[in-house]
């Protein structure tokens, strides 16, 4: 092997390590991606991986999870204890407002936001609800 082929692979490969690193750590910094990758809740855990049929899954999930009828408050507990985040601060119960949580599961390669609406009557019961599930990875 050449001298000069022995550097030029030195060099290339301390370049590409360079070029991981930041891209590794623009991710980290900038939220786009995560480290250990975040692991799913209760409800998102064991999807299937058909983006064609992800989200309906998720949304049969919810409603079987918190039924309409079911006190907004408990469903709240639930889903803050899953790492959801309410989204909504404007609504108020019972004025046919839509009300949000999402959950972000961030990966390397995968943003991915579960997010749940739902609307209660003035006895904090939920009157409708819904999911979906979806993302962009690389």
């Amino acid at each position: 092997m050449k001298p000069w082929t022995k550097w030029t692979i030195r060099i290339a490969s301390w370049a590409f390590i360079a070029l991981a690193a930041s891209v590794l750590t623009f991710c980290q910094v900038t939220g786009s991606g995560s480290y250990p990758p975040t692991p799913p809740s209760e409800l998102t855990a064991n999807l299937s991986r058909n983006w064609a049929t992800i989200s309906p899954e998720f949304d049969r999930r919810v409603r079987r999870s918190f039924p309409i009828g079911s006190s907004e408050r408990e469903m709240a507990k639930a889903l803050q204890a899953q790492g959801f985040e309410r989204t909504d601060w404007t609504y108020q119960k019972g004025t046919g407002a839509e009300a949000t949580a999402d959950r972000k599961e961030f990966s390397l390669v995968c943003n991915i936001t579960a997010k749940i609406a739902w609307r209660a009557d003035t006895d904090g019961r939920i009157t409708s609800i819904h999911g979906s599930y979806g993302g962009s990875c690389l």
